[in-house]
């Protein structure tokens, strides 16, 4: 966590978003859905710029950190929605969604599209933007004394004391 502090900063949230504005083409009017929304950093900022958003994460804990800070919003807080990826079952239909900064290695990406796409008006537009290899080697090379290490075969990145996978890197860009 202490090296992914700077993607909490106002600065990179602002830019983030505003990426999220020009890219998806984001109108007040949109219905936006941000899919693996964790504590809701994007989805409570596009909201207190008046924007009707809602977050899905499977993370309760996040859920709870996401919901505790949409109580500072003034305007339409974001719904949030406890659930799998690859089993979205929501009420509303979204014409924008997002899915910002995941890790898709444990992921079935064609179940989870699909489920995502069952949430999706017609016609609607969803941005994927995940972590890459080019990314991890960088910081690896950068950070010699790492605790990490990747494996370029299984493209994993792995805890050196305990062997484990580490399933959302932990370094900034």
């Amino acid at each position: 966590m202490r090296d992914h502090r700077s993607f909490f900063k106002a600065s990179n949230i602002k830019n983030d978003i505003n990426f999220l504005i020009n890219t998806l083409h984001l109108k007040k009017k949109d219905l936006v859905l941000d899919i693996a929304c964790g504590q809701g950093r994007h989805a409570n900022a596009l909201a207190h710029r008046g924007y009707a958003v809602d977050g899905v994460d499977f993370s309760a804990f996040l859920l709870n950190k996401a919901k505790k800070e949409a109580k500072k919003i003034m305007c339409r807080k974001p719904d949030y929605y406890l659930a799998n990826i690859s089993n979205l079952r929501l009420k509303k239909k979204y014409n924008k969604a997002y899915w910002f900064f995941s890790d898709l290695a444990n992921i079935d990406l064609p179940k989870s599209l699909a489920s995502i796409g069952r949430n999706m008006k017609k016609g609607g537009m969803l941005l994927i933007d995940t972590d890459n290899i080019f990314r991890i080697a960088f910081f690896l090379f950068k950070h010699k004394t790492s605790k990490f290490s990747f494996d370029a075969i299984k493209l994993e990145l792995i805890d050196n004391k305990t062997g484990l996978c580490i399933p959302y890197p932990v370094f900034p860009i």
